[in-house]
């Protein structure tokens, strides 16, 4: 994940809407792991582990589309 230049949000946005991850809570909070946080998702060491463990089992890849556009490939 640290050398992923895609937002954790957004990576973590796609999971969900896949039903790979689930949790329930406002769009708006700072970190979708932790509600209420003050810290953001591109901070967030348990969002970072947790990406980095799907992505280690091979469950997506970041991928790059047209224009420059990334993509979350499962």
């Amino acid at each position: 994940m640290k050398d992923i230049v895609t937002s954790r949000r957004f990576i973590f946005e796609a999971l969900q809407e896949a039903g790979m991850v689930s949790f329930d809570g406002p769009k708006g909070d700072f970190c979708l792991m932790h509600l209420g946080a003050s810290h953001d998702m591109e901070t967030c060491s348990t969002a970072e582990e947790l990406l980095q463990q799907l992505m280690d089992q091979g469950w997506f890849e970041i991928g790059e589309g047209n224009k420059g556009e990334q993509h979350v490939c499962m």
